[in-house]
C-alpha cells in the first residue's frame, strides 16, 4: 500500500500524507481515486494502482500480483468490496448519503437517530431498491425483529441496534457500540488503553459490547473478513466478562486478548510481565511499608487465569471458600 501511495503520488504531483488524512473522502472515491485526483495515465499503470491501493486488504495487490504485473500477465483487480452508490440518497440528519460506508459512519456517531431512521420503513425501501440489496434487507429486518423482542429496560437496545444495521451497511468496517468505533482485532489494544487511563465510561462500554451479541453475530459473516477475533474466543469472551468471581470478568478478558500485557494491578506496578515475574512482585508488595490487605485482586486473579488453566481452577477454589 505504502509504495501504492509513493508511485501515485509522485505522478500526480499531490501530497500523499496530506491525502491519507481525509479518510471520508476515501471512502467515498476510494484510495486511488482520492490520490490520483483527476489525472490520467494509461490501462497498466491505472490497473497498477488500482492494486495496490485496494482499500480492502484481503484484494489489494503483494508482491506475487507486481510481478505478474510488471511480466504483462496482470489480469483486472477484483471490485473494491465496497465500492457501492445508491442513484437516491438516503437523507439522515438532514444530509444526503449515497455510499453505505458513509452512512454507517454517521449512524455510528449518532446512535440515537440512527435507530430512530433504522426502524422506519423508507430505510428498509432504500437498502432494498437504491442499494439493490435484498440480502442486506433481510439482515437488517432480522436485526429489527431482534430489537422488537429486547426487554423494554434492557438500556442497550439501541446500541446493539445501530451496531447491527452498521455491521451491513459496512461489512469490513469497524464495530460501533455505544461510543466505540474499533476494528475486531483492535478490541485487545483498545481496552489496554482504555483500563490503563482509567476511562470508567468507555470501560463500561467495553464490559457492555464484550456482554452483548453483537461480536458472536458479526463474526465470519464474510470469507474475507480479517481475523481478530473468531467467533468461538467472541462466545468465550461473553461468559467470561460476566462472571463476578476471581479470575473473571473485564480484567480476565483484558490479558485473554493481551497475552504479552504486563499485569495492570496496582499491587505490582507493572513489573510482571509473566507468570515468572509475578511472585517477586507481589513479595515486594508485601514488603512495602504499607503492605496491602490483600495481594490478589481482580487484575492479579484475571492475570493468572487467563496464563494459566490450573490458576484458573485454583482461583475457582478459592472463591468458593
Amino acid at each position: 500500500y505504502a509504495l501504492g501511495v509513493t508511485i501515485a503520488g509522485l505522478l500526480s504531483g499531490n501530497d500523499p500524507a496530506k491525502i491519507e488524512d481525509n479518510s471520508l473522502r476515501r471512502v467515498a472515491t476510494r484510495s486511488s481515486a482520492t490520490i490520483v485526483g483527476r489525472l490520467r495515465f494509461s490501462p497498466m499503470i491505472d490497473k497498477l494502482l488500482q492494486g495496490l491501493l485496494n482499500d480492502d486488504q484481503t484484494l489489494r495487490w503483494g508482491v506475487e500480483q507486481v510481478r505478474r504485473w510488471r511480466n504483462n500477465t496482470w489480469g483486472r483487480p477484483r471490485p473494491w468490496v465496497g465500492d457501492r452508490q445508491a442513484p437516491r440518497p438516503f437523507v439522515f440528519m438532514g444530509r444526503e448519503f449515497r455510499q453505505p460506508r458513509l452512512l454507517a459512519h454517521e449512524f455510528g456517531d449518532n446512535v440515537r437517530e440512527a435507530a430512530a431512521a433504522a426502524r422506519e420503513q423508507g430505510f428498509d425501501i432504500w437498502v432494498r431498491h437504491s442499494l439493490a440489496d435484498t440480502t442486506a434487507s433481510e439482515r437488517i429486518r432480522t436485526a429489527l425483529s431482534r430489537d422488537a423482542a429486547a426487554d423494554p429496560g434492557y438500556q442497550d437496545s439501541e446500541a446493539e441496534l445501530v451496531a447491527r444495521v452498521c455491521h451491513v451497511l459496512d461489512p469490513l468496517g469497524p464495530v460501533r457500540f455505544r461510543d466505540l468505533c474499533v476494528m475486531r482485532d483492535g478490541i485487545g489494544p483498545l481496552m489496554a488503553t482504555i483500563l490503563a487511563e482509567g476511562d470508567r465510561e468507555r470501560t463500561r462500554s467495553v464490559a457492555a459490547l464484550l456482554g452483548s451479541p453483537v461480536l458472536t453475530e458479526q463474526a465470519g459473516f464474510l470469507p474475507s473478513e480479517p481475523q481478530g477475533l473468531p467467533q468461538p474466543v467472541a462466545a468465550s469472551l461473553r461468559t467470561i466478562v460476566r462472571e463476578p468471581a476471581l479470575g473473571g470478568g473485564l480484567e480476565r478478558c483484558l490479558y485473554e486478548l493481551n497475552q504479552n500485557l504486563a499485569c495492570l494491578s496496582p499491587l505490582v506496578e507493572g513489573a510482571a510481565e509473566t507468570l515468572n515475574d509475578l511472585p517477586m512482585a507481589l513479595d515486594k508488595a508485601a514488603a512495602a511499608a504499607e503492605t496491602p490487605r490483600h495481594l490478589l485482586d481482580r487484575h492479579v486473579a484475571g492475570f493468572l487465569a487467563a496464563r494459566s488453566r490450573h490458576f484458573e481452577r485454583r482461583l475457582v477454589e478459592i472463591g468458593r471458600t
